[in-house]
């Protein structure tokens, strides 16, 4: 009996503990399943938990599966998805288990589901496993959404197809639109050129009339004291046939002392002229290199233009000192100066009725020389000082203006004589046209 209780209490004893073994494994269990569960419902992946049996009906189903179909809880659980009708084509849903129940999961399957709203549809790439869960067999399934990243990549693969096509067709466009700049810019350069050498033909021939009238003059002047001597002459021989007297005689040679010192100083003052002008016009005309003095050269351009200034009320001063020899080329800096003096007589006096131009120059060192030509004028809008050099640019369009003269003075300072160019004024101050050259000219200047 003794023996039988003993083994009784061992067998209560070894009961219990099972009890409580099973007890603290069920409590586990429990711990566990709430860990599961709550990892599962907080995943931000969307999550579905379905049974092999009656067609894989949903047993359970996370928020983060809710939230992207758009459904309801109580609307899916105990339902299979073809009940659920969230499948666009059962096709895929087919395919799908068939896959499942081949390979025992399935990865990465692409398919197109409905939203809860009936309208809208998804694409989703499925991922899933079978579990044993005791005698059970359940499908976790994973739904991630890639409706958007797809429609980028569709796009992208759009672009990409016909970027080649677009980047030729740019390409080709882009070269036309070359082809007619070029075009355009050799019309313009062509046309400047043209305008150019009308300005300067212009400018030659305004001084060719003044210079000619000059001479004209003059030598108007010599044929009516040539005239004169003649008919002196005509009536000295009469007076000899009938006897010369003493006073006859001195009024003779006084006469013709007068006559002939007119004619000297008439030919004289025309051959002075004509000198000067035919050296502006060869410089002008050949733009050769040679020593010159600066003042020789200023004052043979104020003898030429001095016609056309004459016609002004206004005046042109010269202050050059002598001893400036420079080796250049005088034609062009004479052509620069005439377009100085032409441009300030046309535009700096518009309202005055007597101006001043006035021309000076300075050693800056044993390279350099200032060449300054300033009037006392209206002045230039501060405006318009950026685009002095500008071609074309003129606030005298249509009214003896066609904007070329400075353009030509800075292409013929800077590009043959080597120089700089640059233009101050103030408005009722007058402008300052300031030139830096140097004494002697870049050999790269001619070219």
């Amino acid at each position: 009996l003794a023996a039988l209780l003993h083994q009784r209490d061992v067998q209560t004893e070894s009961l219990q503990r099972e009890l409580l073994e099973r007890e603290l494994a069920e409590q586990a269990l429990r711990i566990s399943q709430a860990k599961f569960a709550a990892i599962f419902q907080s995943s931000p992946v969307a999550l579905l938990v379905a049974t092999r049996r009656e067609g894989y009906r949903i047993i359970d189903i996370n928020d983060a599966w809710l939230r992207q179909l758009g459904r309801k809880r109580e609307d899916v659980i105990g339902r299979n998805g073809e009940e659920v009708g969230f499948w666009r084509d059962l096709r895929d849903r087919v395919t799908a288990l068939r896959t499942l129940e081949r390979e025992g999961e399935i990865r990465n399957y692409e398919a197109w589901l409905n939203v809860g709203d009936g309208k809208t549809h998804i694409l989703c790439l499925l991922s899933g496993t079978m579990v044993e869960l005791g005698s059970e067999s359940v499908l976790i399934l994973a739904y991630e959404d890639v409706t958007e990243s797809r429609r980028r990549e569709t796009k992208v693969r759009e672009l990409n197809a016909t970027l080649e096509q677009r980047v030729a067709q740019r390409t080709e466009a882009l070269k036309q639109a070359n082809h007619e700049l070029i075009t355009a810019m050799d019309t313009l350069r062509s046309t400047q050129v043209q305008m150019q050498l009308s300005e300067r033909m212009a400018a030659l021939g305004s001084m060719v009339a003044g210079v000619a009238h000059e001479p004209n003059t003059r030598i108007g002047t010599c044929v009516t004291v040539a005239s004169t001597l003649h008919d002196l002459n005509r009536d000295f021989g009469r007076l000899m046939e009938r006897g010369l007297t003493r006073s006859a005689l001195t009024a003779y040679v006084s006469n013709t002392g007068q006559a002939t010192e007119m004619l000297l100083r008439n030919l004289s003052n025309a051959a002075e002229l004509i000198s000067g002008f035919k050296q502006v016009a060869v410089d002008q005309t050949s733009a050769q290199r040679r020593a010159f003095h600066l003042h020789e050269l200023v004052a043979d351009t104020m003898l030429t233009m001095g016609p056309v200034i004459k016609r002004t009320p206004h005046s042109v001063e010269q202050h050059i000192p002598q001893g400036i020899a420079m080796d250049s080329y005088p034609g062009p800096l004479g052509q620069v100066l005439g377009n100085l003096i032409n441009n300030a007589l046309l535009h700096a006096f518009e309202h005055k009725p007597h101006g001043r131009v006035t021309l000076s120059a300075r050693l800056i060192d044993a390279d350099w020389v200032e060449l300054v030509a300033q009037d006392d004028g209206c002045g230039i809008a501060q405006a318009h000082l950026g685009r002095l050099f500008d071609p074309f640019f003129t606030t005298k369009l249509g009214r003896g203006g066609n904007g070329l003269g400075l353009s030509i003075v800075y292409n013929l300072v800077t590009e043959v004589l080597g120089g700089s160019l640059q233009g101050e004024s103030e408005l009722e101050q007058g402008s300052r046209f300031i030139l830096l050259l140097p004494m002697v000219a870049p050999d790269s200047a001619q070219a």
